[in-house]
């Protein structure tokens, strides 16, 4: 019979299971749901595991001291030996120091034996793209120009300016992936036997049947935006385990380089959304983002003459404006000046 990798140990020492029983929340509680309902055989196990840590005192216990690897060592190979006291020469049976013993494995073992969890639950594997046998299709926007199409399963995806998506031609499988560079909009088809992830900067964002837009421009802070439905974004590193963030419609996350420190906020719709009816958007913009912004809305080139200062920034929303009407705008917003030329834009400070 096979080995089942995941024990009481793996589970003692994987410090997301240890986090969900000590301060479990929504997004933990649905994960390790599913996760056990896909694991049937390690109910038990589980259990166990879970019992022992709610059992535990996390704060550890002074007569542990410098021993505490050797008793955790003890511990996992269920051995019999017995430890002597510090400083004296009596010996301790191991039953006898199980109350100590079980506070070491709550307080410790999460540090000493850090096992790897490759994303088990959500069946997620490298790129399809990486297969010859599969054809793709890419569809590209320059800057100033928006589409929308339908995919192979009849999601409907608007794509913002300087965008591009990859997928196959016909969708076939159990996993429906798409790969996005820029800004997308997906109306997703329902189908509860087929996932369907999008691929995005560092981050995988899987859908549950629902509409969301996705921000992911090269260099640019990711960003996810929940309109209906439910989604699940986790990073695309196999190597890094970690529980996903769970969005509500509603709810947006601003994913941060540190993946765990990434933050669910409450989002503007027209900020994340405007754009696919012509609303230019400005929430807050510092200089890079606005002239980043325009340069996709309108195709033209920008250069900047003088410093902005670290507190100079832009609000606003424009609905189907010109570029010389923005540009107005803002220039009775924050005092500068502009010289529009074609397709070339100095902005003067």
């Amino acid at each position: 019979m096979k080995e089942n990798k995941y024990d009481i140990t793996y589970f003692l020492s994987n410090k997301y299971f240890v986090n969900w029983v000590k301060n479990p929340t929504e997004e933990s509680d649905v994960f390790w749901k599913e996760w056990l309902g896909r694991h049937p055989e390690c109910h038990e196990q589980f259990n166990m595991a879970r019992g022992t840590i709610e059992r535990v005192n996390f704060k550890g216990d002074a007569r542990i001291g410098e021993r505490k690897e050797e008793i955790l060592d003890a511990i996992l190979k269920e051995s019999t030996s017995s430890f002597y006291k510090k400083g004296k020469g009596k010996r301790i049976p191991v039953r006898k120091m199980l109350p100590v013993l079980y506070k070491l494995v709550a307080a410790s073992v999460v540090f000493i034996l850090m096992s790897t969890y490759l994303y088990s639950s959500f069946s997620v594997h490298a790129p399809i793209g990486n297969s010859p046998s599969v054809e793709f299709i890419t569809k590209s926007n320059p800057r100033g120009k928006k589409t929308s199409f339908f995919l192979p399963d009849k999601t409907k995806v608007t794509l913002n300016s300087s965008s591009s998506l990859s997928y196959s031609t016909d969708f076939k499988g159990d996993i429906r992936e798409v790969f996005l560079e820029g800004e997308a909009y997906f109306d997703v088809s329902h189908d509860p036997s087929r996932s369907f992830l999008v691929w995005s900067g560092e981050v995988i964002t899987q859908v549950h049947g629902t509409a969301f837009n996705v921000s992911a421009y090269p260099e640019e802070p990711v960003n996810i935006a929940l309109e209906r439905g439910l989604v699940s974004v986790y990073p695309t590193n196999p190597e890094r385990p970690t529980i996903p963030y769970y969005l509500k419609p509603g709810e947006m996350l601003d994913v941060q380089s540190d993946f765990e420190k990434s933050e669910k906020l409450k989002y503007n719709y027209s900020s994340e959304f405007g754009w696919k009816e012509g609303l230019l958007v400005f929430n807050g913009a510092d200089l890079h983002e606005l002239t980043s912004k325009l340069e996709r809305w309108y195709n033209v080139n920008i250069t900047v003459e003088g410093k902005a200062s670290d507190t100079w920034r832009v609000n606003g929303s424009f609905d189907n404006e010109s570029l010389e009407n923005v540009l107005k705008g803002i220039s009775y917003a924050r005092n500068i000046r502009y010289e529009l030329s074609g397709d070339q834009v100095k902005i003067k400070i």
